[in-house]
């Protein structure tokens, strides 16, 4: 398949027009200044059979990454802002070709411009590499920074993965909804390291959605859409806490039994 006929794919433009969407959801969020945030996605790798004299020289990798052998990644470009992406998403998007034994990649700038992947690129390797691994459906990875999510792990009390969810389940009912494994949590890292990168990513061996203490927040879905909306319930959440503390009020959210109530029901 040529790059034209790859543009031209129902599917694929699909993915880029979800794209240009939730990088403006992102942008007028406020949850992405500057080039703040990231996404990668899986393509279908037999639907976009492109000619690999496209791509790039074989690029190593710092590890194996078996379970993406062959796979085909698009991944936004280290840089790149989401209120650029929001307008011309192919400008700022690489596609990744792994190789067969998942040691190297080939990179392919949609655009012609000389591009880079982002600089999390181990991070969204490690997690897709895991989502595969799992046979998960999931082949989307999104990373942004919302503030009150932020602004949350700034405090003392709620820095650890027990007292987070603590809180955040007695605040809306949708948390128990959404999450009824609730949502990891991570100390905080070096941005870009790969202790991070593997720290998150066997996270998701259980959960949709891990917190990066005093950084942001990644999740995975389906698609992009739905990592969306996993971040954004968790923000409402943070910033309904903050409306009620801003209150100058006693703060007092669900109650045990409301908690046990609403757990019984999902169940039924």
């Amino acid at each position: 398949m040529s790059v034209k006929s790859l543009l031209n794919n129902k599917n694929f433009k699909s993915i880029i027009n979800e794209i240009s969407d939730v990088a403006g959801y992102l942008w007028n969020k406020n949850w992405a200044e500057a080039n703040a945030g990231n996404i990668s996605v899986i393509l279908e790798s037999r639907l976009y059979l492109l000619n690999k004299k496209l791509f790039s020289e074989k690029i190593p990798l710092q590890k194996s990454y078996n379970y993406l052998a062959n796979e085909l990644l698009l991944i936004t470009s280290s840089g790149s802002r989401m209120r650029d992406i929001r307008k011309n998403p192919l400008d700022y998007l690489c596609l990744i070709i792994i190789d067969s034994k998942g040691t190297s990649y080939k990179l392919y700038n949609l655009s012609g411009n000389v591009l880079q992947p982002t600089s999390e690129i181990k991070t969204h390797l490690e997690i897709q590499n895991q989502l595969r691994k799992n046979k998960s459906k999931c082949k989307v990875v999104l990373h942004t920074h919302p503030s009150e999510i932020i602004a949350l792990t700034c405090i003392t009390k709620y820095k650890s993965e027990k007292s987070f969810n603590n809180l955040i389940k007695t605040i809306h009912p949708e948390i128990l909804f959404s999450f009824p494994e609730g949502v990891a949590y991570l100390k905080y890292l070096l941005t870009g390291s790969m202790k991070l990168a593997r720290n998150t990513a066997v996270k998701f061996d259980k959960y949709k959605l891990c917190i990066w203490e005093m950084h942001g927040v990644v999740s995975i879905g389906k698609n992009l859409s739905e990592a969306f909306d996993y971040i954004d319930i968790i923000a409402k959440t943070a910033k309904l806490y903050f409306l009620c503390k801003s209150s100058n009020q006693k703060f007092e959210g669900l109650k045990k039994s409301q908690i046990d109530e609403l757990k019984n029901a999902i169940k039924k």
